[in-house]
């Protein structure tokens, strides 16, 4: 009797699938899914905190920009997780993350006086092209709120529609600062080209909450803001400076596929 009601129970379900998706998500498979991959793009927006940021925000403007405009640092975003599904409601997540702003800037309060000083005609804007990237690996946890699925009978799993979830974890964050053009030197007035770059490494701790949406079986779109705090010391021409702060915000939408 289990067996023929199994096989009734998979005839209903291959015969009528959208009557199963109407009371789940679409589609159904065989057994729960354990393991999840995916892409992410979205917006980071760091928080810029620290004697580097404060320094390039106080003397650097974007290139035309009038003295009350500030360098911006936001970017877009980039990553990629692999998640496994130990357990109905919990995973593990193991993901990468990639940002870098770029834009041309310029002193704030000084010019290139040119061939003639006397002539303010010949005052030029000192340009330089100042980037910020930032490189995280993640090892994290999601607790879903309510259950991703169902089973129907011995032989088919259900998936949820809809399943928002809350995260944490902590990594690795790698920066490289570069700011590459013309620079003043505020003892002789001389203006030279140079190349300035800071780079390093810290530890990272974050806290997400997001949702994933099931498209078809298979296929799920996720979308999800985080958190994240870090921090890490600077070296090359801006020795003697505190540490950088890489904290920040990240919104990000992808898709992945559940196997």
């Amino acid at each position: 009797m289990r067996q023929v009601a199994s096989v009734v129970v998979m005839a209903v379900i291959l015969a009528a699938p959208t009557e199963v998706s109407a009371q789940g998500g679409p589609g159904f498979f065989f057994k729960r899914p354990v393991v999840s991959l995916g892409i992410r793009v979205g917006y980071s927006a760091p928080r810029t905190g620290g004697d580097l940021f404060a320094f390039t925000l106080d003397e650097f403007i974007p290139s035309g920009a009038d003295t009350l405009s500030s360098l911006k640092f936001g970017s877009p975003y980039v990553g990629g997780e692999l998640a496994i599904h130990p357990w109905e409601r919990w995973d593990v997540a193991v993901g990468f993350g990639w940002t870098r702003s770029r834009s041309m800037s310029e002193y704030r309060r000084w010019v290139d006086p040119g061939a003639d000083p006397a002539d303010p005609a010949d005052d030029l804007p000192i340009e330089q092209e100042t980037t910020f990237q930032v490189v995280t690996g993640t090892l994290g946890a999601k607790y879903y709120l309510q259950e991703r699925g169902r089973r129907v009978g011995s032989l088919a799993w259900v998936p949820q529609k809809l399943t928002p979830f809350v995260g944490a974890g902590i990594g690795v964050a790698s920066y490289e600062f570069v700011q590459a053009g013309d620079f003043i030197d505020t003892n002789t007035f001389e203006v030279l080209g140079d190349y300035l770059k800071s780079s390093g490494e810290g530890f990272l701790a974050y806290a997400s909450a997001g949702a994933d949406l099931v498209l078809w079986r298979n296929a799920i779109v996720t979308a999800e803001a985080r958190y994240s705090l870090s921090n890490a010391g600077v070296d090359g021409e801006y020795v003697g400076f505190g540490d950088v702060d890489l904290a920040g915000l990240q919104l990000m939408v992808g898709m992945g596929f559940q196997f």
